[in-house]
C-alpha cells in the first residue's frame, strides 16, 4: 500500500516528542511493507532520513507570518494529496491534525481513498480561543468536517472527539520502538563525558514550557541531593521557560547537579542518554488550565521511550499517566506539587538497583507487548478493513 503521510507542524526526524511519533510511525508501516510519502517542514539544520526503499519525504518551506503558515499547511495538504494520488497511486492519507488542517482527508474523501485523522489534542486546547469566537468556529468547522469524513480518527482521549461524530475511532496510546531503544552501547561514555555516577542519575527530558512541572522537578531534585550529594539530573529540553529554568536552577543550588543539554542529534543518541540514567521523570503540572478542564489527555512518547530502555519511572498521579505507570510496578506515580513525595519516589529508585532492574525488566516486556508502534500502526490499520 502507499500511504501519504502529512505532518507538517514538525520536522520529521528531530527531537521533539511530536517528531518522534511521526517517525515511529513511518517506521511501523515500512515495516508492514508499506511505502511512506511523507510531507514535513524543512528547518535549517534539521537531519533527514537516511536513504530508504520505501520512504520519500518531502521537505516543505513554511513562512513564518502565522496565517500565510496555516494557508501554506491547507494549501501543501491538499495539492500534494491530489497530485501524489495521480502521479503515485496513493492508497491511503495519513493526516496528523494541526490548525486548519484536514486538507488531506478532504482530498482523500473527493477521491474516494481511504484515509486516517490523527488527533493529538482537544479542539479548545489546540485553537486556545473561546468556542464562541471567530476563530475556533472556522477551525473547529475544518477539523470536525475532517474527522467526521475521515474512514478512521485516532486519539488518546475521549475529550479529543467529544461532539465530532466520527465514523471509527480508534482510542490508543501513542507508543516507541523497542528496538531503537533496547540498547544504550554509549551509556558509559556519556556518564564519564558527564561526571555522572552509575546509580546516582535521573533525567527530564521534554518541552520547556508550562504544561511541564519544571520548578517542581527542579525544587524536588534539591531535596534528592541533600540525602544523596553525588546525584546528578540530566535535563533535556527547550522552550520558552529555558531562561527561568536556568534561574530555578541557581535558585534552588542545583550548580554541578543539573546538567542541561538542549538537544541531542539523534534518537539513537537519545536512547544512549536514557540508558546512562538510573530514573526518568515524567512530571506534568496538574495546575496547567487545560489539564484542570480536560483531564490529562496526551500519551506522552517520553514515558514510552523511558520504558523501552528498561527504565523505571516517577510520573504525575494524572489522566493517561495512570495508564502507563502502575504506582509500584514499574515506577512510582507522584503529586508533583509536593516536592518531598517526589524527591522520596527519586531516592527510593536510585537507593535500590534490585527494584530499579525489576521494573525496568517489566516496563521493556510491556513496551514490545502493548506498545510497540508497529502493533499500534497496524491496529489502525486493521480498522480500515472493517
Amino acid at each position: 500500500m502507499k500511504v501519504l503521510l502529512l505532518s507538517m507542524d514538525f520536522t520529521v526526524p528531530g527531537m521533539h516528542g511530536g517528531s518522534s511519533h511521526v517517525e515511529g510511525v513511518v517506521r511501523a508501516l515500512n515495516a508492514l511493507g508499506h511505502e511512506v510519502f511523507l510531507f514535513t517542514r524543512k528547518e535549517c539544520g534539521s537531519a533527514e532520513w537516511a536513504d530508504q526503499a520505501l520512504l520519500h519525504p518531502y521537505y516543505l518551506p513554511f513562512a513564518r507570518i502565522g496565517l500565510v503558515r496555516m494557508a501554506q499547511y491547507w494549501m501543501y495538504a491538499f495539492l500534494g494529496a491530489l497530485w501524489l494520488s495521480w502521479t503515485k497511486g496513493i492508497d491511503l492519507v495519513w493526516e496528523r491534525s494541526r490548525p486548519f488542517g484536514g486538507a488531506g482527508i478532504q482530498t482523500a474523501t473527493i477521491l474516494h481513498k481511504k484515509s486516517v485523522f490523527e488527533l493529538n489534542e482537544p479542539l479548545l486546547y489546540t485553537f486556545a480561543a473561546p468556542a464562541e469566537s471567530l476563530k475556533y468556529k472556522v477551525m473547529a468547522r475544518l477539523l470536525g468536517s475532517a474527522a467526521r469524513r475521515a474512514s478512521v480518527v485516532v486519539a488518546t482521549h475521549s475529550c479529543m472527539v467529544e461532539g465530532l461524530k466520527p465514523k471509527k475511532v480508534d482510542l490508543t496510546d501513542w507508543g516507541a520502538d523497542p528496538e531503537l531503544f533496547a540498547k544504550g552501547p554509549h551509556a558509559d561514555t556519556i556518564r564519564k563525558a558527564h561526571g555522572l555516577v552509575k546509580g546516582k542519575t535521573a533525567l527530564y527530558m521534554g518541552s520547556l514550557r508550562s504544561w511541564h512541572a519544571l520548578r517542581e522537578t527542579l525544587n524536588a531534585f534539591s531535596l534528592v541531593i541533600e540525602k544523596e550529594p553525588q546525584a546528578k539530573l540530566l535535563f533535556f529540553g527547550q522552550g520558552e521557560l529555558s531562561v527561568q529554568c536556568d534561574q530555578w536552577i541557581a535558585e534552588f543550588h542545583l550548580q554541578g547537579h543539573v546538567k542541561k543539554i538542549p538537544c541531542v542529534p539523534h534518537r539513537e543518541d537519545l536512547s544512549a542518554f536514557i540508558h546512562a540514567a538510573d530514573v526518568c521523570l515524567a512530571l506534568y503540572n496538574r495546575n496547567f488550565e487545560w489539564f484542570k478542564k480536560l483531564d490529562y489527555f496526551y500519551s506522552p512518547i517520553k514515558v514510552h521511550e523511558y520504558k523501552a530502555c528498561g527504565k523505571p519511572v516517577v510520573a504525575s498521579d494524572l489522566g493517561n499517566l495512570r495508564k502507563l505507570v502502575a504506582d509500584g510496578k514499574n515506577g512510582f506515580l507522584v503529586n508533583e506539587q509536593d516536592a518531598q513525595e517526589t524527591a522520596d519516589a527519586i531516592l527510593k529508585l536510585l537507593r535500590n538497583p534490585a527494584l530499579r532492574k525489576k521494573m525496568g525488566a517489566f516496563n521493556q516486556k510491556e513496551v514490545r507487548e502493548k506498545y510497540a508502534w508497529k502493533a499500534l500502526v497496524q491496529k489502525t490499520l486493521s480498522l480500515l478493513q472493517e
